[in-house]
C-alpha cells in the first residue's frame, strides 16, 4: 500500500510540475501597450539624454532577485534607445499567471557585462523594478494567457563614464581658481 501512495505521489507531483510552466514576456522598449488603448514608448538614452543607446549597448533584462544571470539580452536599432527587435522571453522559473519583478540593464557592449562596464568606468544604466502583467504562455488555464508586454518599465539615461565627472570637477576647479586670482 504504502508503494501505490508513493507511486501515487510522485505521478501527482511530475503532472502538477508539467502543468506549472514557465511563463513569458515580451522583451520589448517601444509602443509598449496601455489598458486604455493608447502606447509609450521607453527608451534608453545614453549620457545627457539626447541620443539613444544604439549599435554598440546592449541590454539585458532580469529578475529583479537576480541580477548576476540574464533571462535575455538584446541589441539596440540605430541610436534610437529602442530594442532591435521584439522577443518572446520564457522566464525560466516564474509559472504562467505570476508576476514578477524584473530590471533592464544597459552597458557598452565592449565591456561584455553591466558589472564589468561599471568597473571599467564604461556607459552604463539600470530601470527601476517593474511588475509584470501575468506572464503568459501556452500552458496556462484556459484561454491561455497571451505573452505580457513590459508594462510598467520606463526608460532611463545611462550614467557617464567616472572620467567625465573628473574632467568636469577639474573644469570647474580651473574655473574657481582663475576667479581668486582676479
Amino acid at each position: 500500500m504504502k508503494k501505490v501512495l508513493l507511486t501515487l505521489a510522485a505521478v501527482v507531483s511530475l503532472a502538477t510540475s508539467a502543468l506549472a510552466a514557465d511563463g513569458t514576456i515580451l522583451f520589448f522598449n517601444g509602443d509598449i501597450s496601455n489598458p486604455d488603448g493608447t502606447t509609450y514608448q521607453a527608451p534608453i538614452m545614453r549620457v545627457g539624454g539626447t541620443v539613444g543607446a544604439g549599435p554598440g549597448y546592449t541590454a539585458g533584462l532580469f529578475l529583479a532577485s537576480n541580477l548576476t544571470t540574464p533571462i535575455a539580452t538584446t541589441t539596440f536599432f540605430n541610436n534610437t534607445g529602442f530594442f532591435a527587435a521584439a522577443n518572446t522571453v520564457t522566464v525560466t522559473g516564474q509559472a504562467v499567471g505570476s508576476t514578477p519583478s524584473f530590471i533592464v540593464q544597459a552597458w557598452d557592449t565592449s565591456a561584455g557585462s553591466f558589472a564589468a562596464a561599471a568597473s571599467q568606468g564604461k556607459q552604463r544604466g539600470q530601470s527601476a523594478a517593474f511588475t509584470s502583467l501575468p506572464l503568459g504562455g501556452a500552458n496556462a488555464p484556459n484561454p491561455p494567457i497571451p505573452t505580457p508586454d513590459m508594462r510598467g518599465f520606463q526608460g532611463f539615461t545611462m550614467v557617464p563614464e567616472p572620467s567625465t565627472y573628473a574632467l568636469g570637477m577639474l573644469g570647474l576647479g580651473a574655473l574657481a581658481m582663475m576667479r581668486r586670482r582676479k
